[in-house]
């Protein structure tokens, strides 16, 4: 788990954009595109790209 990652906040059932994730987590924006091009499941299909709450669990 990264250091400064909280997962406290995170529910998750709930999609979070990337600025969503990025307070949730008390990460930056950019730290969580990185751990997209890492392999964070995102639905990227569509804008805004969405991160579901599960994901970003078992992810960090």
């Amino acid at each position: 788990m990264p250091k400064s990652a909280r997962l406290s906040g995170i529910k998750s059932l709930y999609c979070y954009t990337i600025p969503e994730a990025a307070g949730v987590t008390g990460v930056s924006d950019r730290t969580i595109r990185a751990w997209i091009k890492q392999g964070l499941t995102a639905m990227t299909s569509k804008r805004p790209t969405l991160v579901r709450g599960d994901a970003l669990i078992i992810f960090i």
